[in-house]
């Protein structure tokens, strides 16, 4: 299995141990799984994009200067919109995936324990960003190698 089949199976694991606990009332656990979910998920999205714009040779160099794939990161949000000719920020779940990276936050560096009700609003937003990446993956191909 290709480093790319290897994340993509790990984030579609990791979504469904958050639906997981959060089936089992265990929210903060299922909100942090559910952002690793995403940080995985932007991970392969960006090695496939860069490997379809044909930049793949810089891409360690690009990547790290990231400690975490995390998509609300400002400077690796710039390179996601130019290397998928898209601006995730205009999604509909956008401001949903920031609340989850936050309460994310809130709940590893500060203890913070959030409710099953806020955390059934929020998980979801995994399998929209997932459903916008894989998209998006797509709509590169094509725009780059058309049928012809």
């Amino acid at each position: 299995m290709n480093f790319l089949a290897k994340l993509i199976h790990y984030y579609e694991k990791l979504y469904g141990e958050a639906l997981r606990h959060l089936g089992q009332e265990q929210a903060s656990l299922a909100v942090i799984v559910a952002q690793t979910a995403i940080e995985l998920c932007t991970e392969a999205a960006v090695e496939e994009l860069l490997r379809i714009q044909g930049v793949d040779g810089i891409r360690e160099p690009i990547l790290d200067l990231f400690q975490s794939y995390n998509v609300c990161n400002e400077k690796l949000l710039r390179i996601i919109n130019a290397v998928s000719n898209d601006k995730i920020q205009e999604s509909s779940f956008w401001l949903d995936l920031k609340r989850l990276n936050s309460l994310r936050n809130s709940i590893v560096h500060q203890g913070k324990e959030c409710s099953v009700d806020e955390a059934k609003q929020l998980i979801p937003t995994v399998g929209e960003y997932v459903e916008y990446t894989h998209r998006i993956i797509e709509q590169r191909k094509y725009d780059l190698d058309p049928p012809h």
